[in-house]
């Protein structure tokens, strides 16, 4: 059930009511699941916001993986910066460290974002 579907810079997306896939015109493919609530493109940058999300392939190549109740996903600067309820995996390619804890409220990359 597609809720909310943005864009800005002109990158042109396709949505559904039931959204198996989502692929932009900007080269960048995105694969989501379950229900969508929010999607936000800004001058290249993806802001994801999902309610259930299993895979996520961002644009810069960087593969991160995470599963359970995402809440938000946050891109700024190349720097990733995420809050789940409850964080099972995370793994960026951008080689940035990563804090979190266990009832994760707040998780900030190293990289000063």
């Amino acid at each position: 059930m597609l809720r909310h579907l943005v864009t800005a810079c002109g990158a042109k997306i396709l949505g559904y009511v039931l959204l198996r896939h989502l692929g932009t015109t900007c080269g960048a493919k995105m694969l989501c699941y379950a229900l969508l609530s929010h999607q936000v493109a800004a001058r290249g940058t993806k802001v994801l916001c999902y309610a259930m999300l299993r895979h996520l392939v961002a644009a810069g190549g960087a593969e991160v993986f995470w599963y359970v109740l995402l809440r938000h996903l946050v891109t700024a600067c190349g720097a990733k910066v995420l809050h789940f309820a409850m964080l099972r995996h995370l793994v960026t390619a951008c080689g940035a460290k990563v804090l979190w804890y266990m009832p994760l409220r707040h998780l900030v990359t190293a990289c000063g974002a």
